[in-house]
């Protein structure tokens, strides 16, 4: 295990600014997903933590030592890629061990090694299998294996399932989990699905444009996102932005005129320092609920029945696309008109800008 320090890093190709300011600490054993859309820089900043990119300017720090300047095989780092990287002439058993074998590793203690990690990762009956042999999932786990056999400090993963099948991807993920549970190492792994995210992280890392936008554990950053990008990026279907009019019926509150008759009256953790033109509410389609009272009118375009739970397309009376999730097999169709009411308390408010005025930080939540 190893603690992590970033300290204001930073990466150009040339004029192209990838990373423009990263911080951030990373605790001994945690599970540390960094995620974002493509492009945003993450795949960037796990290569320079590994040592595989100079970094720019900024500092890297690993249990206190800095490390800003160290070659790759003195930060007790293994790596897992994208692609599984494996020799295609190799068996499982020599994927396994050919690091240990590089650096020059005793034949007894590789072949006890290579054993000890097939069995975790159960692998053990494919030793003698060559790669070409072995499906999506298997080659991934000979990947993770090899670096397992390293007995790094830290792992760092590179969009490791996005190479697999929607089942096999789920099936990894499962067992990626169990084995940071065994292992107690120190993970940092970048993915763009935020399924993977969500159900992997201890702390998840947002990322866009190669600055940071909130750091939190998964279920913090779902219920509390600092600005509409994290609110948009996080949950699936996507969070609903409605455009608005906006009034303020007294201190540390905001008046919101949906389109159609409804309004809701929300209270404000932050002082009322705020433009209230471009203001947009923020509505979760799960928080949704029929209801001929809501204060959300829509008509419905298309009905997405999907057994457990059904998904609403609808508009608004001045045209804005909407989107319900509904619990179980509703019995809605196109065309019907629905009500929905919302729980003021999971609602979100965004100005122009982008922040949530609803955002409640560390130091004022209460």
């Amino acid at each position: 295990m190893a603690r992590v320090e970033l300290r204001d890093i930073r990466k150009s190709f040339g004029s192209v600014d990838v990373i423009r300011s990263a911080d951030l600490d990373i605790e001994e054993g945690e599970f540390v997903v960094l995620v974002g859309p493509s492009g945003c820089g993450k795949s960037t900043l796990l290569r320079c933590i590994a040592g595989l990119e100079q970094m720019t300017a900024g500092q890297l720090i690993i249990d206190g030592v800095d490390m800003t300047r160290a070659d790759p095989v003195e930060r007790g780092i293994a790596m897992v890629f994208q692609s599984y990287a494996l020799y295609p002439h190799m068996t499982v058993a020599e994927n396994i061990g050919f690091g240990l074998k590089i650096a020059g590793t005793a034949k007894p203690e590789i072949d006890a090694r290579v054993v000890e990690v097939a069995r975790l990762l159960k692998l053990d009956q494919l030793l003698e299998r060559k790669p070409k042999a072995l499906s999506g999932g298997q080659r991934q786990r000979v990947a993770i294996g090899r670096a397992l056999a390293r007995k790094p400090r830290i792992f760092l993963f590179d969009e490791p399932l996005s190479n697999l099948d929607a089942s096999l991807r789920a099936e990894m993920r499962v067992e990626l989990a169990k084995l940071h549970a065994g292992l107690g190492n120190t993970m940092i792994y970048v993915t763009h699905d935020q399924v993977e995210a969500m159900t992997l992280a201890d702390r998840m890392v947002v990322m866009r444009n190669g600055v940071v936008e909130q750091v939190g554990t998964p279920l913090e950053l779902f219920n509390n996102p600092v600005n509409k990008f994290v609110a948009g990026f996080l949950g699936q279907p996507p969070m609903n932005f409605i455009k608005v009019t906006a009034r303020r019926p007294k201190v540390g509150a905001v008046e919101l005129r949906l389109p159609g008759a409804g309004s809701v009256a929300l209270d404000l953790p932050v002082a009322n320092d705020f433009a209230l033109d471009g203001v947009e509410l923020g509505v979760r389609p799960e928080d949704m609920t029929i209801d001929d009272k809501g204060e959300i009118a829509i008509v419905v375009e298309v009905v997405e029945q999907l057994g457990g739970e059904t998904i609403v397309y609808g508009r608004l009376a001045d045209g804005q696309p909407i989107i319900a999730k509904l619990p179980g097999q509703a019995g809605v169709e196109a065309g019907d008109r629905l009500a929905f009411r919302v729980n003021a308390e999971r609602l979100h408010v965004f100005e122009a800008g982008g922040r949530n005025i609803r955002f409640r930080s560390v130091a004022n939540a209460g």
